[in-house]
């Protein structure tokens, strides 16, 4: 499981189709590099991955999820890489 290898994984579900995924792709791939090493950050197409979008209660694009563990956070930040960075470092303790 990738939760034994990374202990926080920032999890982003999105649809090819789906114009503000579109616009946050640069700035989610910004904030990946800028906290690589500490939380590794993982995109599911969700209009393929049917199943585990159900799992997860998918409703929306893009849906993002903070996982630590068993504890399970959606992302409530701005959308934008900035925005990204902040809410992960203040939900990932150091």
């Amino acid at each position: 499981s990738a939760l034994s290898t990374y202990p926080s994984i920032l999890v982003q579900f999105y649809a090819p189709w789906c114009g503000h995924c579109k616009n946050l792709r640069g700035d989610y791939e910004q904030a990946a590099k800028a906290l690589f090493g500490n939380v590794a950050f993982a995109k599911i197409d969700a209009s393929l991955e049917v199943d585990i979008a159900s799992e997860f209660g998918i409703g929306g694009y893009p849906t993002i999820y903070l996982i630590q563990g068993s504890s399970m956070d959606e992302f409530t930040g701005r959308r934008s890489a900035e925005g990204i960075e902040e809410w992960v470092r203040e939900k990932v303790a150091p």
